[in-house]
Formats: C-alpha cells, structure tokens, sequence
C-alpha cells in the first residue's frame, strides 16, 4: 500500500539493489510515463568481447506493474581493443518501442528494435562505411520517429552523419548532417523533441590563435528533423560571467544534457579551464529560435571533477544528476532547482566509486529511480515506494493454539526500513476481512498491545507498519481463539468379547472415538484422562487359563453375566468409581491392557483440551476371567547365620498359583547338569507366599564359582532366572546384579574438576621477576658508573662539535638531564635492590597465606550449599508427590539459610502429568527468583508463560534446560538400582492389604513379616537413590572447591530429587537449583589480601626508605661535581656572544675522572671563545660585503635577501644566497640617468674572506667608474671598465684567482643593451610575445684575472656586444649556482645510490645525467621552464630522478601567483630548494633547514607537498630573515645563489 506520491522535498530511497554481476558498464537509462528500460555492457575481458544485455520494467495502458524482466546478452558479442569503449545508444518513444544502436564493427552500426518489452528484438545492419565510424547516438521523435548521429572519420578528423526511420527498422542512408559541415570534429550531439520542434546541441572543436577548445553549438528543426538551421556558437563569451575575466576559449565545454519543460529549453554540461583538469557542472535556459544562451548561467558545481550531467523533469521540477569527486572517490548526487536555489542531495554509498548516472521515470511520472556502475557492476536506487508488514509475537498463549484467558498480550517486531519506520496503527477485530485504519496509533518503541477477548470467538490481531516514506505495509495477521467449551465425551470402542460376554483375554487394547462431526470441537484436543479399576473379584470357577477351561455349566456362567450386568448396568458405572484426573494422562487415543488379573473392572476415560477445558467421562464395564499365570524371580537376597551357613531368600511371583515350586536347582555356570537340587517335599525350603520362598539353604561344599538359580512349578515347569550369585574361594557368597548403568556426563563432570593453578604460574613469574630486578639493579649500579665517560664524550661533543643553535639547546638541556640522571640512577638502582630482596620474602609468605584462606572460602561454600540442597531435597520429597503447591512454596525461603544464595528454584514434571516418556522436568513448581515470580514489577523472563503459574509455567534458559534433560537420563541408573527394590514393595504392600482384614495368626505373622521387610527395603531404596541424587549433584558452571573463580561468579548448583511414587518407575521427579553468587567472597578474599599486601608494602617501603637515605647520601657525593659542570655547561649554551666566555671557568678540587672532565670543559671553553672571535670576524665581513649589494632593507635597518628597484623605465629584481658564510658572489644595478641604466653581475671563485675581498674590489671599481658617467662623455663603451678589473685582480698575482663578470648597459628609450662580458658569456631573455626564454650567447672572453689586458687583447679582448629588449621583456643574470645546484640519487631507505637504469650500461645517458653517476643538477632545461612557467601563471611538475618516494608529484602551481619578474626569481630559488630536500623516515626534530621567510612564504602559495615538507617549523629569532624547517634534510648548497632579472 502506498501513502501515496513522494514529498518533493524529501525523497526516501530504498537500499541500492545489485542488479548485474560479471564484468559490466556503462549503463544508460530510458523511460516514458510508465515504463523503462536498464541497458549496459557485459564485457567478457579475456575475449576482448562486449555483449548488450537490458532490464525492463513494463506496465500496460491501466498502469499495471509487471515488474523487472531481464535479457542477457540481446545483442553481441562485439570485439574491441584497448580500453573497453561506451559503443551504444538507447531510445523509447512514447509508444513504448524500444530501438538500441551500437558499433557492431569498426566500419559498421546495427540497430536492435523491440515492439513488445524486450522480448524480442529485431536486428538491421548499416552498410559499412570506408572510414571508421564512432559514438552512435539515437534519440526519440515527439513524432514516434527515430533519428540517429554518429561520426565518420580516423586520426581526430571527425564529420557527423545522420540517418532517419520511421519504425526502428527500415533507415534511410547515413548523410552528412549539414548544420556540422564546416565545423571541426563535430562529436556527442544530444537531442530533445517537443511539440515546438527539435533543439540539438553538439561539441565540436574551436581554434582560437594558437589555443584548442572544445565549445558547444545548437541547430533547430521545425520539421521533425527533415532540415535544421545553421549551428549556432552556444558558449561564445557571454557565457562566461564578466567576473572571470577569461576569454571563453580558454574553456572546454563538453558532454550537454537538454530538457523541455513548459514551453522552455534548459541545457546543462561540463566546463573546466585549461589551467585546470577538473570540470564543473553549469546550466543555462536556451532559445529555441536563436539556439543561444537567454539566462543567467549558473555555476551547480564547485568542487572536484563533475562529469555526465543529464537533465530531466521530475514532480514538475527541474532537475539533475551527475557525478563528481568533491569527497574522493566518484559520488553520484541529485538536484533540483527551487527558484533561484538548487536543492542538492548524494544518493550513491560513500567510499567507493559510483559513476555513469542515468533517471527513470515512472508510475505515471510519480515514481523516481537511478541507475549507476559502482566497481564495474551495475546498481538501480529505487523509490522507496514499499514497507515489509511486521512480525507479531504472541506472549500470553501459543501461536495456532486455542486459549480460554480474556486477557491477550502481544508483542509487534518491527521491520527495518531504509528511510525508517514512523510508526504503525492495528485492530483487534472478530471480522477476518476488516483492515487497521491508515493512520499511524502508536510509535515506534511502543511495541506491547494488551487486549480483551470478551466472549468465546475468534479473533485477529491486525497490524500495519507505516515508514517515514509514507508506504503503508500489507497487514501482518495472527488469530487467537478463546475457547470456553469443553470437548464432548468421547465413544469407548468395547474390545473383543468371548460367547459368554467375558472378554476374549485378559490383554487387550481399549480404544475410544468422538461421534461428533464438528471438527472445531475436536481440533484443539491435547489428550485424555482415564482409569481402569477393579471393582470386583471373579470366582474360580469362573476363571479360565490355556490349562485350566471353565469348569462349570453354560448356564451358570451366562446367569452369572446376567447377574454381572445388571449390577453394573451404564447408568451405575459413575457412581461405582472416582471420575478420572482433570489433567492429560496420555495423547494417544487407545491404551493397553496387559495380563490383568481377573475381575469386574470399570474403565473411564475423559477428554481435555490445550486450554484446559476438561470433557465429561464415558465408562465401560469389562469383565476378564482369563488371566495367564507367570512364574518369575525379582531378586535374590542371602542371610548367613553365626556357624557361617548361608541361606537365599527368593522373591518374585507365582510361586503358589495353579500349583507351587515343587523343587529349586542351583546350576553352576557352564555347566548342565545341577549342582543342588532341592525339593519342596523333603523340607529344603519355605514357600511362604505367592511371592516369597525362603530358608533355600547352600552347601558348604559347593566349589566356587557362579551359579544361577532355576524354579520348577507343579503347573508351568521350569523357569530360570538371569540373576546370579557367586561363591569364592573362602565360600564368601555375592548376589550380582544383571548390569550397572554409568551415565558418561557425570564421568565428565568429575573430570572438569580438574584445572590449571594460574596463580602458581603468576607466583613463579613474580619470583622470576624479582630475581631479574636484584640483577638488574646491580648491573645498573656498574652501568652508572659508565655514564660519567659518556657525559665527558657529550660535552666535547657539544663544544667543538659544527651544531645549529637549536641543536645546542637541546644537547645542554640533555647534558643537565644527565647529570641529575647519575644522581637518580644511583637512587633508583639501589632502591630497586632492597625492594626485590623484599618481595623475594613478602611474597611467598602472603601468597600462602592468600591461597590457604581462598581453598577455606571456597570449600566452605560447597558445603554449605549441599546443606541447603539436601534439606530442600527432602522437602520436596515430601510435598511434590502430592502437589502441595503450598507448602512447596515455603521450601525456597530456607535460601535466606545461605547469605550468598541469590534464589532457589524446584522444578518437576507438568502437573498432573503421567506421559513421564514425553515431559520434562523444566516445569517450575517453586521459587524465589523475580525473574520468574515478577516481584516488585520485574518482568518475566524465566519462563514461558506471562505470568507464574506451579506446575505450568516452563523454563526457557536453554542451559537450565539442559541440565533437566541430562537429570533425566539419571532415571536409567535408578531403574537399574531401586526399580527391583520397588516392585517387591510394590508386590508386599498388595499383599498386606488382602491380609489386611484377616485376623488368623498365620496372616497377622505374614502382616508383620511384610511390614519388616518393607521397612528394610524402603531403607535400602532410599539409600540407594540418596546415593544417586549425591553423586549426580553438581553446578553450572563447574564450581571449583579449591579455587574462587574472578570471571565466573554466579552458579546455579543444582541436585536431582529422586523418590518412588506408586508403582511407577519414573524416580527422578524433581530438580532443586540454587543460584549462588561469589562476590561477596570474592570481597572478604580480596579486603584480607590487601591487609596482607598492605603489611608487606609498608615493610617493603621502610626497607626502600632506609636504602633510599644511604643511596642519596652516596650520589650527592658522586653527582654534585657533575652537576655542577652541567650548570657551567648549560651557561655556556646560553650566552650567545662566546666571547663573553673568557676567563668564565669552572672549578672541580677531585683529582678522579670528574675533575678531569672539568678540565676538558674548561680547555674546550676557551676554544670555543676563540672560535666565537673568528665567527665574529666572519660576520662582519658578511655584513660588510651585503654593504656593497643593492638589497632591501627592513623597518628595522635590516639587509633582505632581495633587491627590487622600481623605475618608470624599467625593473630590477636581484636575489642572493650565500654558501657560506661569506662570498665572491656579486650584483649591482646604479640609474646613471633618465634613460641610461647599468647593472652587473660578478662571480670571484672560491668562497669565504678571500672571494668577498676580491669581490669588494670589482664593486668599488665599478661604483668609481659609473661615479661621474654621462653618455656624451662615455658612450656605451665597457670594455674599459673590464679591462681596469681584469688588471686589477692580475697585479694581485694571487694564483688561481679570477672573476666571471658581465655587465650591461641599458638604453631604456630604444630598448638597446650593451653588453661586455668576461668569461660569463650566456644571457637569457624572456621574449614577453612569445612568452619563452630564449638564450643569447656572446663571444668567449676570458674571465678577469688570470691574464693581462694586453694578452687578452691579443686574442680579440673584452667585446662590446649589442642586443635589444622589446617592453615587457626581461634580461635574466644569474650565476651558475642555480643550474649547477646538486642533488643526490636515494633508493627507497634513502642511501645515497648511482644511476643503474635497467636497459642502459655504465656512461649512457638517462635523461639529465649518465648511468653510474650519483647525481643529477638543475640544469639550464628546468630553469628556463620553471621561469617560463612562472611568468605565465602555469603549473610546473618538478621530476626528481631516482626518487626515493616512488610516483611523488612535486607540483608548483604558479597560476596563485601574480606572474611578476619577483614570481620567476622566487620560482627559481623555491624550486631549487625544494630540489635538494629529503626526508628520511629517521628524520628527528634535529634535523634542520634554513629557509628564507620569503621562500618559505612562497612554496605555502604554490607548493603542492607543502604540508608534507614544510610545516614542521622552527623560528630562529624575530628579526632574522630565516626560519628551520625541521624533521626535514637537505643535499649540500654547493654553490653561491646569485640571480638578477631586468624587465623593460
């Protein structure tokens, strides 16, 4: 049932339900009002085969649902190769045919068209064509036509055909399709029809200059696709917002989906900017007549890729599908448009990919489902249109079974649901056709219906769920039938009469039948009630056996019956015997009667339903006179008298009936002959009953051995009996039993007793661990010791070792940690000794202790739980043969006896119950437990009934229940042992009653003897089944009387009551079970343990306090001196000038290995001044060199590690970046007027003070010679300047000194440089229209230095050369520090490793560098991208070769950048960093790196790996233009990083 259509704004969806399995993709969807259709590709990969195989889902002119039928594989296979293609087209008219193009073959499309659901589906194939053909598309005319698109052409060189049908089936011949004829590979057109025409969009190619876009264009038809206008541009640049300030050829716009609606086009499709490979989703409203955009454009997306978007119409709203990667991996979500806003929802599974999303409509555009491919399978999201009905429990009767309560309890399981279940709503109702009403009555969590049956009728209980998606379930149904009527008397089938009227022998079966034909009155029977009793004894003469027949007349005998049913005629039966129990005895329909003896008897027999409801009784009068006498043996008992004579007492039956024992044989075993016989005649014994013949008396000469004892009867014969007796050697005579039955379970029970001591193993372990610590502390007391050579080694380490401030810190904090760590090692050491020898006493001692208490609790426990048992037992041994509920009722209170007994609980037989075969002891006649009583409003879950009722209720815990059963099983074993023993009472107490009312002293003696032996044999009985119910005493789980178990603290301890009632030989009758906790032993053992640990503890802790007072003693006399040093130490660290340092020495008077370390630190501190003196002076001279170079200067007076001058004319921007300390590394730039500029860049080699100073020579002569320039006075001539600093660094005579240099003269009116170089002959331009850099290469000059001017003249000399620079070019300067800059090759642990490219030998190139080299370089390629990259707001991948992190993507996303002369050089020096770094997976917070802030700031922009390298930081000081980079490493800085650039 449905609430009808779905709310549109919430949407309820049923799980995503698997539709395909194997290998399949590219699903597509197609739909009218009422049916659809699910089609795809199954790909058989290992063939290179794809086959089409469909869903569909049709419904008829009504609207009748007929629900999914699937066709495999309609269509294929088809071969391809590659990756598996999207190679077909689907499309359904409003008629409902269906029509499937698909590239058959390279050069061919077929066409499959169904009229009749898929059934079946007709193939036509198109002629082949002599191109390739490529994405067949096939759309549906409002018209009911067809039309189809596909493109002809190889090697990106596309044009797009058409071809037209009316049925599906007959095509017209593929023709260019015109609107596309003069645009460049036109591909993917998308169609949609309405009664205004044909809209169709397309993508084809578009050159802009020298860019490539892909761009959408419309065409229109008014003639059902007959003609169609000329192609319109869609995404022409009023489709890109002014905003973006972007041309729309720098836009791909791909894959359109189109929608009619109310007389309005709408498209939507994908568009991404070639900066970027992520596309966005964008929808626009479309002009038919213009084909052009008439809306604002709206931007759906704006994060991850979105791809496939297809528009459709749903509850008269716009709306879309598609699916992109915001969140990872591909999601499909739904939107729809709500006014200006679009309401959007995911409704594809997290985690996992789900792509290609297609709609379908259905159930007269009311019903809403997708389709999508998730893991190449394909899966459709349903409405959620469906609510499975509940389940009802019934909890006050059984399901199917009548009940006579008024009261009915029911329970209302709920199902799960996919959008959640709202609520539910029910009748109670004696109308099996009426429904619950469609509103929802109750919640949820209100899952209990409590109802009245008012009067004896059948009833329904009615229950409908309702989910949040408003679907209402089909009613789940369950009746009950209150049943007030009892069942009808049931018809006693007589049994088979002789001709007298006698029944025709003493066994027979008596069956009985219901005359009714109204089965509802005997359908609910559980079973019948019946007594066989005798009322009367026959006469001898009357009686009959096979060798006795009747002794008297006919007519005696049938005067005699006469007399016999008059006395008990029909109507006299009820008064003449008690009517049967009310309560079910047997279910069968019929009982036997075995060798009764003879009589008059009355049988009744009565009917009770499974309510309880008890029928009337019939009743019969049998009369049975022919009764078979048996001679047989029930036991054997002997007797020895003060002379050591034995004698045999022998009980049993028929021992005097039709005749007597005439004579006993006694036949030894094996043998066949007797070896006693003894005769009735000669006195060898007593027959002193029926029953019982005494005084057999043995021979003492009988040899030994086993004997069994045969009877012959003067009437019957012989007859042996299977009990023995054996005779051993000292004459000792043992009466055997027959067998002795030994139940496996309590061979088990004895055996689970048996468990591992846990606390001796912990006990050994803790033994273990003191010794391990005496041991322990020992070594680490000669360990200690050893630390001080360490400290020493520490400290040199820390003084003269090359470590970055940071790092010092933190070796002086550790060396302090040291020194107070002597001082706590020697403590701890020497408490850790005391305390083991402690624990090696304390411990045993308590553990004793602990475990002698736990076996006393424990033990203690077990015995008074049997006391409680036994009492119990005998309680219910004396009031559960008569049901006495009552005082049964009191026998669980005695549990208050036990504090740890949490309830007693008696169970039993069913009351009234006499199938003992067929029951079982789980039914509850007495307890405690609230669980089963529902005391103080617990509820009742103990047992099956919903309330306590003895005797009825039943327990359901399924342990419980076993225990019961296996109790059971004891009954054999009883048998065995008392069941003999019961039938000889059985046999005695008969016979004392028929000597009952006699007054002879025969029988009052045979009275008395029977009393006497009775007495002796209960006892005996009643031992024997004590002995039973003892033994098979025991608990769940298994109680250990040795042990308190922590994990287990309850039992239920549990005996099974054995007694005899009646003849019956059914002994076990009950079960007493107590639940016992632990807890509060476990207590009482844990409050003494403590007091013992506590004790043991406080002696332990007065033992470490003692050793802990003489341990500080001897450390503070070891550790003060270091201590001391680790105080100057830490000193030492924190003065940062070190020349303070001097004449600050520590004083240590110990002449031993400290006094010693104290003179190493004091040596190593005054080096460390003098070192300070040296850096000092490097300083300075760094300071003095950043003097003469042209960098920025912060607020704070500050030399930057960049230049950037700004001029009407032109731009300069510098960098640099020392090796070392200081430098020969050069720049300088000086406006010599309006229109003259000069800059130069110089390279001293070497590094350090010698290469600054030469380097503040060529910037003094350089600074002189520009001092007083003017053009007219100058010209444009440098060689003069050159020349000076060429004679200059000569006339040093300092060998292997020289100077790179290059300078520039700038024209800044016509754009001309002047250039003069010594050995520096490489310059760069950027050509700003081209946007490359192109290299300018000037003649070889020698560098300056190495010789004189006029040999250098000699050879050509220093050329003045000439280039131009046009506005917006720029002239980059940088020294070989950037494209030399070095990184070394690392396997994946990061050990430095040579090239070894596989393929390749030793000297061949691979890529940058040659195999067998360790390292690669910058090179001029990588600098000349990067710049380039960096100027034009690109992204550049920096690729690492043999980089230890494999597939690593270094990527700098220049295009957050301004594309300013500042971008490039910080490009440069960012991308060189980041060259050189490494992290090791052992990289620790010491390792670190100096970045420039600036650089720092820039790879944050642009550095995709930033978060990675770079955010583990460290400042060094608030005015410093540096920071650490830590947990970070990095390849050498071989070289200075000098870099200037000019932009005109």
């Amino acid at each position: 049932m449905s609430a009808g259509k779905l709310y549109a704004e919430e949407y309820y969806w049923e799980n995503p339900e698997q539709i395909t399995t194997g290998d399949c993709r590219f699903p597509q969807a197609i739909s009218n009002n009422n049916s659809c259709a699910i089609f795809w590709e199954e790909v058989d990969s290992g063939k290179s085969e794809v086959y089409l195989s469909a869903a569909f889902k049709m419904a008829d002119s009504t609207g009748t649902d007929y629900g999914w039928r699937y066709r495999r594989r309609f269509a294929g296979p088809f071969s391809y190769s590659g990756a598996v293609p999207d190679m077909y087209s689907a499309a359904m008219n409003a008629n409902g045919k269906v029509v499937v193009s698909v590239l058959a073959e390279p050069t061919m499309i077929s066409v499959y068209t169904s009229n009749d659901g898929g059934v079946s589906f007709e193939q036509t194939d198109f002629q082949k064509t002599e191109l390739p053909v490529v994405a067949p598309r096939i759309y549906a005319l409002k018209s009911g036509e067809f039309i189809l698109f596909t493109s002809l052409g190889k090697d990106e060189q596309f044009t797009m055909l058409s071809a037209r049908s009316r049925d599906g089936v007959q095509w017209s011949s593929f023709s260019n399709f015109e609107p596309t004829r003069n645009l460049s590979n036109p591909f993917l057109p998308v169609l949609v029809s309405s009664e205004k025409g044909e809209l169709l969009f397309f993508q084809a190619q578009l050159n802009s200059g020298s860019r490539l876009s892909y761009q959408l264009y419309s065409t229109h038809s008014r003639s059902n696709g007959a003609s169609w206008s000329n192609p319109e541009l869609v995404t022409d640049q009023s489709s890109v917002p002014q905003s973006d300030g972007e041309l729309f050829s720098t836009y791909h716009n791909q894959r359109p989906t189109l929608l009619y609606k109310d007389g309005k086009y709408y498209a939507a499709w994908e568009r991404s900017s070639y900066r970027s490979e992520n596309s966005s989703i964008y929808f626009a409203e479309i002009d038919f007549n213009t084909g052009k955009i008439n809306s604002q454009i709206e931007k759906i997306t704006n994060a991850g890729n979105a791809s496939r978007p297809v528009l459709f119409n749903f509850h008269d709203k716009i709306s879309l599908v598609w699916f992109d990667t915001r969140q990872g991996a591909e999601a499909v979500f739904f939107s729809q448009k709500e006014g200006v806003l679009w309401n959007e929802a995911k409704i594809s599974g997290s985690g996992v990919s789900s792509i290609f999303a297609y709609p379908m409509i259905t159930n007269s555009q009311n019903q809403l489902s997708f389709v999508w491919q998730s893991n190449n399978r394909i899966y459709r999201l349903s409405s959620d249109t469906t609510v499975r009905p509940p389940v009802i429990n019934a909890l006050s009767y059984v399901a199917g079974k009548h009940s006579k309560d008024q009261k009915v309890r029911y329970r209302v399981v709920l199902p799960k649901d996919s959008s959640g279940i709202a609520g539910y709503s029910w009748i109670w109702t004696k109308d099996p056709d009426e429904n619950p009403p469609e509103f929802m009555q109750r919640l949820p969590k209100d899952t209990l219906i409590n109802v009245d049956a008012d009067e004896e009728a059948e009833y329904f209980l009615k229950v409908c769920v309702l989910d949040y998606a408003g679907n209402w379930s089909k009613p789940a149904v369950i009746s009950y039938y209150r049943d007030l009527t009892p069942p009808p008397v049931p018809k006693i089938i007589p049994p088979l009469l002789d001709d007298y009227g006698f029944v025709a022998a003493n066994s027979f079966t008596l069956n009985w039948m219901f005359d009714s034909d109204n089965e509802k009155e005997t359908e609910d029977i559980a079973g019948y009630s019946w007594k066989l009793v005798r009322v009367e004894s026959l006469e001898k003469k009357y009686q009959v056996s096979k060798r006795h027949p009747l002794s008297v007349s006919t007519e005696e005998v049938e005067n005699k019956l006469s007399q016999l049913n008059e006395k008990y005629s029909q109507e006299q039966l009820a008064s003449k015997i008690t009517s049967p129990a009310k309560r079910v005895m047997q279910k069968k329909n019929n009982t036997q009667v075995l060798n009764y003896g003879n009589g008059v008897y009355i049988f009744a027999v009565r009917a009770i339903d499974e309510v309880g409801n008890v029928g009337e009784p019939a009743y019969i009068a049998l009369y049975l006179n022919k009764f078979e006498p048996f001679t047989f043996i029930n036991s054997v008992k002997k007797a020895t008298d003060i002379f050591g004579n034995t004698t045999l007492t022998i009980d049993g039956s028929g021992f005097t009936y039709d005749g007597i024992i005439s004579d006993v044989y006694i036949t030894q075993e094996g043998s066949k002959e007797p070896a006693l016989r003894l005769r009735y005649s000669n006195g060898d014994y007593k027959v002193t009953s029926d029953n019982r013949i005494s005084d057999v008396k043995l021979s003492n000469q009988m040899p030994r051995g086993r004997y069994y004892i045969s009877l012959y009867h003067t009437d019957r014969g012989m007859y042996r009996s299977n009990i023995a007796f054996s005779i051993a050697e000292n004459g000792t005579v043992k009466i055997e039993k027959e067998y002795e039955y030994i139940p496996n379970w309590n061979v088990y029970a004895k055996l689970g007793k048996y468990n591992v001591q846990v606390a001796y193993i912990l006990f050994a372990i803790l033994m273990l661990f003191a010794l391990a610590g005496i041991i322990l502390a020992a070594r680490g007391i000669v360990t200690t010791v050893r630390d001080f050579n360490i400290v020493n080694l520490e400290v040199q380490a820390l003084v003269k070792g090359e470590i970055m401030p940071m790092q010092k810190k933190q070796r002086v904090k550790a060396l302090k940690k040291k020194g107070g760590g002597l001082r706590f090692k020697l403590i701890l050491f020497t408490v850790v000794l005391v305390l083991m020898v402690s624990l090696l006493v304390s411990l045993p001692l308590g553990f004793i202790m602990v475990q002698t208490q736990e076996q006393s609790l424990s033990k203690g426990l077990e015995d008074r739980v049997n006391v409680l048992l036994e009492s119990l037992s005998s309680g219910t041994k004396a009031y559960m043969p008569t049901e006495n509920v009552l005082e049964l009722s009191y026998l669980p209170g005695q549990s208050s006896a036990l504090e740890e007994a949490n309830f007693v609980t008696i169970t039993g037989y069913k009351s009234n119950e006499n199938d003992y075969e067929n029951s079982t002891l789980d039914y509850v006649w007495a307890t405690n437990d609230q669980y089963i009583t529902g005391e103080d409003g617990t509820e009742i879950i103990g047992i099956d009934t919903d309330r306590f009722t003895p005797g009825i209720s039943k327990l359901v815990d399924e342990n419980i229940l076993q225990i019961t059963k296996t109790c059971k099983e004891v009954n054999k074993e009883a048998v065995e042992k008392a069941g003999e023993i019961g039938a000889n009472i059985a046999k005695l107490n008969a016979e004392g009653a028929k000597l009952a009312l006699r007054t002879d002293a025969v029988s009052v003696a045979r009275r008395d003897e029977i009393a006497d032996i009775t007495t002796q044999l209960t006892t005996r009985m009643t031992d024997n089944l004590n002995e039973i119910s003892n033994r098979y005493s025991s608990s769940y789980p298994l109680y250990d009387s040795g042990k308190l178990n922590r994990t287990n603290t309850e039992y239920v301890f549990y005996r099974p009551v054995l007694y005899r009632s009646g003849s019956s030989d059914v002994y076990v009758r009950a079960i007493v079970f107590i639940s016992v906790s632990t807890k509060s032993l476990i207590s009482e053992l844990d409050a003494s343990r403590r007091i013992i640990y506590f004790t043991a503890a406080g002696i332990a802790l007065f033992a470490v306090i003692i050793g802990a007072i003489g341990a500080i003693i001897l450390a503070s006399i070891i550790v003060n001196p270091i201590r001391k040093l680790s105080k100057h130490v830490k000193m030492i660290g924190e003065t940062v000038d070190k020349e303070k340092l001097a004449g600050k020495e520590i004083i240590i008077k110990s002449k031993d290995e400290i006094g010693q370390l104290g003179d190493s630190v004091n040596e190593m501190t005054r080096g460390l001044v003098k070192a300070a003196q040296d850096e000092h002076l490097l300083m300075d001279g760094k300071v003095v060199q950043q003097t003469f170079l042209p960098l920025s200067i912060d607020g704070k007076g500050n030399k930057q590690t960049t230049a950037d001058i700004k001029d009407s004319a032109l731009q300069f921007v510098g960098y640099y970046e020392g090796a070392s300390g200081v430098s020969g590394d050069y720049f300088d730039y000086k406006k010599l007027d309006d229109r003259w500029h000069v800059v130069i860049k110089c390279d001293v080699s070497g590094h350090g003070v010698p290469a600054a100073l030469l380097m503040t020579v060529v910037a003094t002569l350089f600074r002189k010679h520009f001092e007083s320039w003017n053009y007219k006075q100058n010209g444009t001539d440098l060689t003069k300047l050159v020349c000076t600093i060429n004679d200059f660094i000569e006339g040093l005579g300092i060998k292997g000194k020289f100077a790179t240099i290059i300078l520039s003269l700038i024209d800044t009116k016509t754009g001309d440089v002047y250039l003069c170089n010594a050995g520096d002959n490489i310059v760069h331009i950027y050509d700003s229209k081209e946007k490359k850099q192109k290299v300018l290469t000037l003649q070889e000059t020698p560098a300056a230095g190495p010789l004189p001017t006029f040999m250098v003249e000699m050879k050509g000399g220093f050329k003045l050369e000439k280039t131009h620079l046009n506005k917006g070019d720029i002239l980059f300067l940088y020294t070989d520090g950037i494209e030399e800059a070095t990184r070394k090759f690392r396997d994946a642990e990061f050990n430095v490793t040579k090239c070894a490219e596989q393929g390749l030998k030793e000297g061949d190139v691979h890529g940058n560098h040659k195999v067998g080299l360790d390292s690669e370089q910058m090179e001029p390629e990588r600098v000349s991208a990067i710049i380039e990259a960096a100027l034009n707001k690109q992204v550049y991948v920096l690729e690492k070769y043999h980089n230890p992190v494999p597939g690593e993507r270094l990527e700098f996303d220049f295009s957050k950048g301004d594309g300013t002369v500042q971008d490039a050089i910080l490009a440069l020096c960012s991308v060189e960093k980041v060259f050189r770094f490494y992290k090791d997976p052992d990289v620790t917070a010491n390792d670190l790196v100096r970045v420039d802030k600036k650089i720092d700031a820039y790879l944050k922009k642009c550095f995709n790996r930033y978060d990675y390298y770079c955010t583990n930081q460290q400042e060094i000081g608030e005015e410093s233009s540096y920071l650490y980079y830590t947990n970070l490493r990095e390849d050498e800085q071989l070289d200075d990083l000098t870099l200037v650039a000019v932009r005109m």
